[in-house]
């Protein structure tokens, strides 16, 4: 038995690094550049469990993500944000999903330009 009531949980993973291409410039699209994502999911708890399984595997959430972030390659970070937001989105035990991607070197003189976009059901 568990202390832990049922209930809503937020699930924050932070700073996870990834590369993509993802950009609207011919070399955004041909040369890998470094993101950062910050994932924030809104989960319904109903076993109070103290296992794994009761819950997200943080690790899963951060692997995720990276491989969003690598295998597609999207003209706006408001459209990879997007698609972030979806995957977690089809977890029934998911209510809502925060996204912020980061784009550390955007502007020319490497700003770090970021999105952010609250999803829920």
């Amino acid at each position: 038995m568990s202390d832990a009531p049922t209930g809503y949980y937020e699930i924050a993973v932070t700073g996870i690094a990834a590369t993509g291409c993802h950009g609207v410039y011919p070399h955004e699209k041909s040369e890998p550049q470094p993101f950062t994502v910050d994932v924030t999911l809104e989960v319904f708890r109903l076993d109070a469990a103290d296992v794994l399984g009761a819950t997200f595997d943080y690790s899963s959430v951060a692997a995720s993500v990276r491989q969003i972030v690598k295998k597609h390659s999207f003209n706006l970070i408001e459209t990879l944000a997007g698609r972030i937001a979806n995957e977690f989105l089809a977890v029934d035990s998911v209510r809502a999903v925060n996204v912020r991607v980061h784009k550390p070197q955007a502007g020319s003189a490497g700003e770090d330009v970021s999105v952010a976009l609250r999803v829920a059901k």
